[in-house]
């Protein structure tokens, strides 16, 4: 039997002494030796091994004789609260799901036996933690997962999509709640099985202008919460001022009156802007520029401007959520320029020559051309008489009758 056991050897015969030699025999059970497998790897007593929820352990134990170094067959082993393992190829092994074991630390204690052998025993913990996961963030289909800053003008539209995935499998985690928190809201994610995601739809005009603070915050059961930090800008809708032509100044004479046609244009969603308040001013004092006609053109009229030249501020208010800078216009205002008539010397000249020249002829047809050729001679004739000269002889015909 096991234990300390008492002999006695006796020698006897007739006639002779008798001997008596008592010795104690302990019989010890055999020697053994264990060594855990956490999923293939050895692990000493005490170790830890993590796992994900929803994992499988896969636990085994080599039991062997000590002296021999050989497995010791049809032992016990069990892990107390889990189950018996089953021997297998020279060893004792079992599968934990860690579904049975829940989120956290746990020890578990394996003991083997075997009647005339000596127990073993060991103990590991397991820490089961939440399945890792990813979450990715995009604004209207910007991946802004490394820099969640945004900025938008009042008045558009922002799509938030996340992406939260087991990081294991990189598959889509379709009973995760995902809320956008911040700035006085709680909103939730409507969730996309289809495209692997959850998105939301904001109106930045319920936000307000400024920058805008938000968390979102993803999660499911089993599963690490993932959250993101986010940062929206909101900025003002941007406008310019502009003339109705677009020139940026107006040229006119002294004494008409002036016409001052202004539009704001929307530099960010087009088209022009109504409805605002517009005003001017320059060296004669301000004024407002009215949209009578509701056309989005802005105008007034300036009577009566002195000669100069002149700057105008135009300015604009729509609401606050509109940014428009000051407009100058420059306002020339000239005295009218004469047009001088064509040089017509030369017509002059061509005129006067024509009457002297009608004139000199006029007076030798008068004195000269006029008289017959017999007569002018004769004339001449008289001349050179008047004078003492001498004539040639004049022969004359007499006319027949």
């Amino acid at each position: 039997d096991l234990g300390v056991n008492i002999l006695n050897i006796i020698a006897q015969k007739d006639l002779y002494e008798t001997q008596n030699i008592q010795f104690i025999v302990e019989v010890a059970k055999r020697g053994t030796e264990m060594q855990l497998y956490l999923n293939g790897a050895p692990k000493n007593d005490s170790d830890t091994i993590t796992v994900e929820v929803g994992s499988s352990i896969n636990v085994a134990v080599s039991f062997n004789d000590s002296i021999t170094n050989t497995h010791v067959p049809s032992a016990t082993v069990n892990i107390a609260g889990i189950g018996t393992l089953n021997e297998t190829n020279n060893q004792y092994s079992i599968s934990i799901s860690t579904q049975n074991l829940g989120v956290g630390k746990t020890l578990l204690t394996i003991v083997a036996q075997l009647t005339n052998y000596q127990s073993q025993t060991i103990q590991f913990f397991v820490d089961v933690v939440e399945r890792t996961t990813n979450l990715q963030l995009f604004f209207n289909n910007e991946d802004k997962t490394s820099d969640s800053i945004y900025n938008l003008t009042i008045g558009q539209n922002l799509n938030i999509t996340v992406k939260y995935i087991n990081a294991q499998t990189g598959q889509h985690i379709n009973t995760a709640s995902v809320e956008l928190i911040g700035e006085g809201l709680s909103l939730t994610f409507t969730r996309n099985d289809t495209l692997g995601q959850h998105y939301i739809l904001l109106n930045t005009t319920t936000l307000g202008i400024g920058v805008k603070l938000f968390t979102i915050k993803a999660q499911s059961t089993d599963y690490k919460i993932r959250t993101i930090s986010a940062s929206i800008t909101i900025n003002r809708i941007e406008a310019v001022i502009e003339t109705e032509t677009g020139e940026p100044q107006i040229e006119v004479e002294v004494g008409k009156d002036i016409l001052l046609q202004i539009i704001l244009n929307d530099t960010i969603f087009g088209g022009v802007i109504k409805n605002a308040n517009v005003t001017y001013s320059w060296a004669y004092g301000q004024g407002k520029l009215i949209d009578s006609n509701n056309d989005g053109i802005y105008e007034t009229t300036l009577p009566n401007v002195p000669a100069e030249i002149y700057t105008i501020t135009i300015s604009a208010f729509k609401s606050d959520d509109y940014d428009i800078e000051s407009f100058e216009l420059t306002l020339i205002v000239s005295q009218p320029v004469s047009k001088t008539a064509p040089d017509q010397t030369w017509l002059i000249y061509v005129l006067f020559g024509g009457i002297i020249g009608l004139v000199s002829v006029f007076t030798l047809y008068q004195t000269y051309f006029k008289y017959p050729p017999m007569v002018r001679k004769i004339r001449k004739l008289r001349k050179k008489i008047r004078k003492g000269k001498k004539s040639k002889l004049i022969l004359t015909s007499k006319r027949s009758e």
